[in-house]
C-alpha cells in the first residue's frame, strides 16, 4: 500500500482506537525516513486533536492553543514565555502543575494524570483512550484490535 493511502486511512479514522491500529501499521511499514515519518506525525497529530474535540471526553485532554494559551477541562491558562531556558523549564513546569491539579479537581486519579501527560502533546488520541478506559496506557493489546 502506498504512504498516501495508509495517510488517508488515517484521516478517516472514526475513533481513538482505529487510529491506533492505523498508526501501527503505517509506522511499521514507512518508518525508514525521516521526511515520511514527519509526514505520518503530521496527520496522526491533527486527527488525534479533531477526534478529542468531538469526544465529550476530550475535554480533559489538555490542548495548547496559539499563543500558548493551554486548556483543560475547560479551563484556561496562559504558559509564559520564561525569557531564558530556565525561565522555560519552570513555566512548563508550572504549566503542568495547573494540568494536574484541573484533573484532579474533575475526578482524575494519579496514575490517570500522570498518564495524560505522558500522552497529551505528541499523541493526543493515546491521551483520549486513556481518559476513555479509565485506566494508565499500556493495558491494551492492539495486535488483537487491528
Amino acid at each position: 500500500m502506498k504512504l498516501r493511502e495508509h495517510l488517508a486511512r488515517m484521516q478517516a479514522a472514526a475513533s481513538a482506537d482505529d487510529l491506533e491500529v492505523r498508526v501501527r501499521e503505517t509506522w511499521s511499514d514507512f518508518r525508514s525516513r525521516r521526511h515520511t515519518a514527519v509526514r505520518i506525525e503530521n496527520v496522526m497529530f491533527k486527527r488525534g486533536v479533531a477526534l478529542c474535540e468531538a469526544h465529550p471526553g476530550g475535554r480533559f485532554v489538555p490542548r495548547l492553543g496559539k499563543r500558548r494559551r493551554l486548556t483543560v477541562c475547560d479551563r484556561v491558562y496562559h504558559v509564559g514565555y520564561g525569557q531564558n531556558s530556565a525561565g522555560e523549564r519552570w513555566a512548563w513546569h508550572a504549566a503542568e502543575s495547573f494540568i494536574k491539579k484541573a484533573l484532579r479537581e474533575n475526578g482524575m486519579d494519579e496514575e490517570i494524570t500522570k498518564s495524560i501527560l505522558d500522552w497529551w502533546l505528541h499523541y493526543p488520541h493515546r491521551a483520549l483512550l486513556v481518559v476513555i478506559d479509565g485506566k494508565p496506557w499500556g493495558y491494551r493489546k492492539y495486535a488483537e484490535l487491528s
